[in-house]
């Protein structure tokens, strides 16, 4: 199962009114007006604070994607679930695309393997829920100690030079 759904689009030589840009640049031209940016502007501001992949369970995917401008990527975030649900209600399944709320967190399903959800300005994308609401359990759980804490961690580190670069 895939991540994402990703649709091969042909690039469209025809009128449309796009200036020639067919339906790539159609939907380039309609997230700029949406989100009050260029594309350029807004690829830097929407990816800016870093991507992340992990592999979690024996089933799941996770990605992580830091914005820089947490408004902006629950724009984003809207159009994506409007496109989704306006797909379902086309292929005669409006109810493929639904949110639902964990611990404080609003996830959205937009196919039977993506899911997603926003916390602060980082969205998280799986094909697992399972996966998904792991990651917003920790997001929770204040109690949990950090690595550093560790008397196991605090042992090994005393291993290592002092001024390593690195420390996995």
């Amino acid at each position: 199962p895939g991540l994402c759904g990703i649709r091969a689009v042909q690039r469209d030589r025809g009128e449309g009114g796009q200036g020639g840009q067919g339906a790539v640049g159609a939907v380039v031209k309609l997230l700029e007006g949406r989100l009050d940016s260029d594309w350029q502007t807004g690829r830097r501001t929407l990816l800016g604070g870093g991507v992340t992949f992990a592999v979690v369970h024996d089933t799941g995917v996770l990605i992580f994607i830091e914005a820089t401008d947490g408004a902006m990527l629950r724009e984003l975030q809207q159009i994506i679930v409007t496109f989704a649900q306006g797909d379902a209600a086309k292929e005669g399944e409006p109810d493929r695309v639904a949110s639902a709320e964990y611990r404080g967190v609003t996830g959205w399903r937009l196919a039977a393997d993506q899911v997603h959800c926003i916390i602060g300005n980082r969205l998280i994308i799986s094909n697992d829920d399972k996966a998904l609401k792991a990651v917003i359990a920790l997001k929770e759980d204040t109690h949990r100690a950090r690595l550093a804490d560790l008397p196991a961690y605090q042992a090994a580190r005393k291993t290592v030079a002092q001024r390593a670069a690195a420390v996995a």
